[in-house]
């Protein structure tokens, strides 16, 4: 009798092994992106009173409106080798124009100092800089999501005070990155076949797809290197505070040459230059180490006027700063400062 019951009781024990490795290995997944969003915003209202939110009578309700379509995308400023890659699965290799229409499926990417923004229907602008690229996806009549597959893409999401759900997603190979209303970057493969996300306003939830890491919440003016698993106390961090361009002058010659002060802990510089100030119509963009004492961009195919200049440092992982932006003047015919 003993005998049985030692082989019960060690059959059990081998049991409850197995089953305990089979859940390390195919953990439970961590909630979808926008049950994360859900319960933040919920956690946050548990600090206001009842009373704050006693209930009144609805007057003159709307009908629910239907969600916007959000494809056919829009191509709303272009510059340089940016190209259809394939669309419905077919490679297509086409040079795209403003004003082209993107669909569901399509591949698109940017070559050499080349620059691309596009606008979904909900009204979510991406810029894709150089040597970016990214496949258009949806997940349902009301969230698009962006794969990125190589580089990087800065998004501006529009606030949605009543949305319960995120609004738009960018997915990397190891996470996916849900947002409502946010001013967000996302590199992909920073020289390690990692990524990271600068979070310059609103907040991005980041839900692991390979590990069993809760989602890492990352809000404004911070910045996340995303690694297999998360640790917030190491992987989130403030961003390094924006260079400022020392003695700010005309540009005489045909490329941009940018003095920046010394920013501690940054790795790289990085100068964009664009014809607006909200950088939708990105023309040109350099690195430049952070031992130098400038950044020097190529500007030699850009017209003589007005352009301005977005200065960031770069941390060891590549990820963008805050920014600061300056207004000058492209003039090489005229001897004086205008």
């Amino acid at each position: 009798m003993n005998r049985l019951l030692l082989r019960f009781f060690g059959l059990m024990v081998l049991m409850c092994m197995s089953v305990s490795a089979l859940a390390q290995e195919h953990c439970v997944s961590e909630p979808d992106v926008s049950s994360v969003l859900k319960s933040s915003s919920k956690n946050s209202l548990k600090k206001r009173t009842v009373s704050s939110y006693a209930k009144k009578p609805r007057l003159n309700q709307q009908p629910k409106q239907t969600p916007m379509e959000l494809y056919p995308a829009k191509v709303l400023k272009l510059k340089g080798d940016v190209v259809l890659v394939s669309r419905a699965g077919q490679v297509v290799n086409r040079p795209l124009t403003v004003g082209a229409n993107l669909f569901l499926d399509d591949v698109v990417e940017t070559g050499r100092q080349s620059f691309v923004t596009i606008v979904l229907g909900s009204g979510v602008t991406s810029v894709l800089p150089s040597n970016a690229k990214i496949a258009l996806k949806q997940t349902s009549a009301s969230v698009a999501r962006y794969e990125l597959l190589r580089g990087s893409i800065e998004n501006r999401v529009n606030k949605k005070p009543n949305a319960k759900r995120s609004t738009f997603e960018i997915m990397i190979p190891n996470a996916i990155l849900g947002v409502r209303g946010t001013h967000f970057t996302v590199d992909y493969d920073l020289g390690h076949g990692e990524s990271g996300v600068s979070v310059a306003e609103g907040v991005v939830v980041v839900r692991p797809l390979r590990s069993c890491s809760k989602a890492l919440i990352v809000t404004g003016e911070h910045s996340a290197h995303i690694k297999q698993s998360f640790n917030p106390a190491t992987d989130i961090k403030g961003l390094l505070p924006a260079p400022v361009w020392v003695s700010a002058r005309a540009q005489r010659t045909d490329d941009f040459s940018f003095d920046v002060s010394k920013i501690e802990g940054a790795a790289k510089y990085v100068a964009q230059v664009a014809r607006d100030a909200d950088f939708l119509d990105v023309v040109a963009e350099q690195e430049a180490p952070s031992q130098n004492e400038s950044v020097v961009v190529p500007g030699r195919d850009l017209p003589d006027g007005f352009y301005y200049v977005r200065l960031a440092a770069l941390d060891q992982y590549g990820l963008r700063g805050l920014t600061q932006t300056y207004l000058f003047l492209k003039n090489t015919t005229s001897i004086t400062d205008e």
